[in-house]
């Protein structure tokens, strides 16, 4: 391998660790997100349910004085697909010279 394709290479090996970590801590993130925002719509549709039992949508005027109109909660599965640059497998080793 010539020298220019190997800096190439080494610095796709170091996006590649890069990429790695930065996707581990977004995961991590939206993984502590899971609980909250579950108990957060199940609240939203007790009070929906036992406050406006008949209403689909409604409109609600902030203290700010927006508008919004809000539609009934509804149980919605929450996911994210992604393809992730994972394209070299890599670990880290002992290199033994054994000339």
């Amino acid at each position: 391998m010539d020298k220019e394709k190997s800096i190439e290479f080494k610095q796709l090996i170091k996006n590649e660790i890069e990429f790695r970590e930065r996707f581990r801590k977004a995961r991590a993130e939206l993984e502590a997100l899971i609980d909250p925002v579950t108990k957060h719509v199940r609240e939203c549709n007790r009070f929906w349910n036992r406050e406006l039992p008949r209403a689909e949508e409604i409109v609600v005027v902030m203290d700010n004085g927006t508008t919004l109109k809000i539609k009934r909660p509804k149980d919605e599965v929450a996911r994210c697909e992604s393809y992730l640059p994972f394209g070299i497998d890599f670990s880290e080793c002992e290199v033994i010279n054994v000339e």
